[in-house]
């Protein structure tokens, strides 16, 4: 099933975008990426590790698991690896990311990609920009 959708979203994203995507593996566990991303905000990088890791993912098919991976996106971005290293078990950035774990079970949220619009609207799954720009007008129709 998740192989289906990895091929319907390449096939999305190359008509609309004419983007090829070659996808990481599949089932990886996605903690030690969102640690890093915890790691790179204190710097106010974390939209710069988002771009680099969705295209370090889809469109290098690494895989988000891989520590070293990370380490490389996180030097990349200018910042010392050695650094990211020393905080992997740093109980800050991991209450930080289980705290984000629990808001996004409190909102249903169980997927990726999800996106929630003014708490009353979730989307899920790759959506064509349409689709996202209409439940946008629709939320800020309703404020």
């Amino acid at each position: 099933m998740v192989q289906r959708e990895h091929e319907r979203v390449a096939q999305m994203v190359r008509d609309q975008f004419h983007v090829e995507l070659h996808p990481g593996p599949i089932g990886i566990a996605t903690r030690a990426g969102h640690i890093a991303a915890k790691f790179v905000e204190e710097y106010g990088l974390g939209d710069a590790f988002h771009t680099a890791a969705m295209n370090a993912y889809w469109r290098q098919g690494q895989s988000l698991e891989d520590k070293t991976v990370l380490e490389r996106i996180v030097s990349l971005l200018g910042l010392d690896a050695g650094s990211l290293v020393q905080r992997w078990n740093d109980p800050l950035l991991s209450d930080a990311v289980s705290a984000d774990l629990e808001l996004a079970n409190f909102h249903g949220i169980r997927s990726v990609p999800s996106l929630l619009f003014a708490e009353r609207s979730m989307v899920t799954g790759a959506q064509p920009y349409d689709a996202l720009r209409q439940v946008l007008e629709k939320t800020r129709a309703a404020a």
